[in-house]
């Protein structure tokens, strides 16, 4: 047995209710559950319960064994003075509080359900991609679409709540948007070097590059970066972007990044950081108002379309930087990447910032509007069955599969409870 299966137990009201009776042979009745606590202190708060027919109001704190009460201390601890029933597995003591007045216990050994406890022991117990792999197949299509929904917003909440922080502090939602635009270009390998690259750049500096040309933030962006080839014996556009970028670095008093920052290695050149970067002022420049104005216009115009204008071939100037010949447009994957992490995330929380939930809504509703996107977590979740249809979809089966499968938290997964109440 385990505790946190205890807890889901008595959360859902998992056991058999007939005729309770404490440990004391007090008659026993169950009001309210109380709250799940996740901080210290008890398990569950603000409980109700009628022992002898009499109301009681106070904590329920959960244990395996009796005994666990004094193995954590909670004898000496005032914080669990206010526990009003013990409940676990095996009664093996009674337990006092401080005061020295004997604490109600529950035993709940034979009023579980020994056939759920054997298969949330076993999906536990299996190795397999996920713990339900068998039985995704099964989930019930409306109960998952709602976990679906859930799980995407509260991705959304968990990625800006750090952001929310920074609004409070008196950040710039250009600033963070420009920064989160930056770090979505770098993908996973090189995230982490886009964004401290635009971390030295501030978003008027942005603007300002921008305003002048797209070869002058390709001087900013390679300057920046330290990516910038040897001027000697270079072509004439690299010497075009190092004098750019000596101006740039001279005014604005910036230092550069060391080379070793950024990673190649083991890359297709389209994911190339010097090809992203030049993509990325491209876009830029073409489009300003995605840092100008992130919280609203982009809304309309769907960025996943503007790859099929003529911007990308009229303002990229990589080609002598590379020495493979790659297709220098973005994948229309990764466009809609971008509109997925970048875009609808910035609009969402500006107007959850701001108080407008109707359009935050409505972002939510565009979503399911744009295709689910291609990576190894999704692909893997349509193998075992799932059907994954748009973009809220996928970005639900990543928030699902990172906090949820790879940790195995079943019981508090929608679809790991159906499975084991069936």
């Amino acid at each position: 047995m385990t505790e946190e299966y205890l807890h889901y137990s008595w959360k859902h009201k998992r056991f058999d209710f007939q005729n309770l009776r404490t440990t004391q042979n007090q008659e026993l009745q169950i009001k309210a559950m109380g709250y799940a606590n996740s901080n210290s202190g008890p398990d569950f708060l603000f409980a109700q319960i009628r022992l002898n027919g009499m109301l009681i109001f106070g904590h329920i704190e959960i244990h395996i064994k009796s005994s666990d009460w004094y193995v954590h201390g909670h004898q000496d601890d005032l914080a669990y003075d206010p526990v009003i029933l013990h409940i676990v597995y095996t009664a093996d003591r009674s337990v006092f509080r401080m005061d020295g007045s004997e604490i109600p216990q529950l035993e709940l050994k034979d009023r579980l359900n020994e056939w759920s406890f054997e298969r949330y022991q076993s999906l536990l117990d299996n190795q397999r991609w996920i713990a339900c792999e068998n039985f995704v197949k099964d989930w019930p299509k409306e109960k998952a679409r709602l976990w679906l929904y859930r799980l995407a917003i509260e991705r959304f909440e968990n990625k800006w709540q750090g952001q929310y922080q920074r609004l409070e502090e008196g950040e710039s939602f250009h600033q963070i948007a420009w920064e989160l635009l930056a770090k979505s270009f770098g993908m996973k390998v090189n995230a982490e070097a886009f964004l401290a690259l635009a971390k030295k750049i501030s978003w008027r500096q942005l603007m300002e590059a921008s305003a002048r040309g797209p070869r002058v933030l390709e001087a900013l962006f390679f300057g920046v970066a330290g990516l910038l080839p040897p001027k000697e014996n270079a072509k004439a556009h690299i010497q075009e972007l190092t004098e750019e970028w000596n101006f740039l670095q001279s005014k604005w008093k910036m230092e550069p990044m060391r080379p070793l920052e950024w990673r190649f290695s083991r890359m297709r050149p389209s994911n190339f950081p010097t090809l992203r970067l030049a993509q990325m002022a491209s876009l830029i420049h073409a489009h300003p108002e995605c840092i100008k104005n992130p919280g609203n216009s982009l809304f309309w115009k769907p960025f996943s379309q503007w790859y099929q204008t003529k911007d990308w071939k009229e303002h990229l100037h990589l080609e002598s930087l590379l020495d493979k010949k790659v297709n220098l447009l973005p994948s229309v994957d990764f466009l809609v990447h971008l509109e997925i992490n970048v875009f609808f995330p910035l609009q969402f929380s500006w107007h959850r910032w701001q108080g407008n939930e109707t359009h935050a809504e409505d972002l939510l509703n565009a979503l399911e509007k744009l295709p689910s996107e291609n990576n190894s977590i999704v692909r893997n979740f349509k193998g075992l069955g799932l059907e994954i249809t748009n973009a809220i979809e996928s970005q639900a089966c990543l928030q699902l599969y990172n906090e949820f499968c790879q940790h195995k938290r079943c019981l508090q997964c929608s679809m790991g409870q159906h499975i084991l109440e069936r």
